[in-house]
């Protein structure tokens, strides 16, 4: 009886000992995960920074016109893998210049984007904008099936700060389930990503 005791003693003081290590464990695990949660934002964040960057370089480019646009636009798409086509617009939204990840676009394959909501926006807004995440089948076939992406459109103004174009070009998100993949919240937590 008296050994009965003892055990249950050592045992229970192990356990008093183990416990509040065990707690420490798991607030360790969840402020590793929120720091692994936090550096996806940041490539996420880093990435669009980086891309909105080079697209006003392209954007710059393309209203000096000392080169042909189909050649900035294809230096814009080498340099960046997540973009799948990127064109040039003039005011009236009609497409002058296109390149396609399937390659150039013939000048009978050009189209009319007055309609499109990334241009009408950037006409109003004479700044980048960002569209909702959209997919591949409204993108027609650049994108492969179901891919998400989204269109961002550029203001192209001439030396004297006229508006001369806009510059529109598509990027694919499923590099971003590539980054979020490795973000885990315990045994059944997810990640979910807005891009509002």
């Amino acid at each position: 009886m008296l050994f009965g005791v003892a055990f249950v003693v050592v045992v229970g003081a192990n356990l008093l000992w183990i416990l509040p290590g065990l707690k420490q464990i798991g607030q360790n695990a969840s402020t590793f995960q929120l720091e692994v949660a936090e550096r996806a934002k940041v490539q996420i964040s880093d990435f669009f920074r980086d891309i909105s960057r080079a697209a006003k370089n392209v954007s710059f480019l393309l209203a000096e016109a000392n080169e042909e646009p189909e050649a900035v636009l294809s230096r814009f798409l080498r340099d960046y893998a997540e973009v799948s086509e990127a064109s040039l617009l003039d005011l009236e939204g009609k497409e002058k210049a296109k390149i396609s990840r399937s390659g150039l676009v013939l000048q009978e394959a050009l189209k009319d984007r007055s309609e499109d909501e990334t241009f009408k926006k950037v006409l109003i807004r004479n700044d980048i904008v960002f569209s909702k995440v959209i997919f591949s089948s409204k993108l027609g076939p650049a994108r492969p099936a179901g891919g998400p992406a989204v269109e961002i459109g550029l203001p192209v103004k001439a030396a004297n700060g006229d508006l001369s174009g806009i510059f529109l070009f598509q990027v694919g998100l499923d590099f971003i389930s590539d980054i979020v993949q490795g973000v885990k919240f315990g045994q059944s937590g997810r990640v979910i990503v807005l891009d509002q």
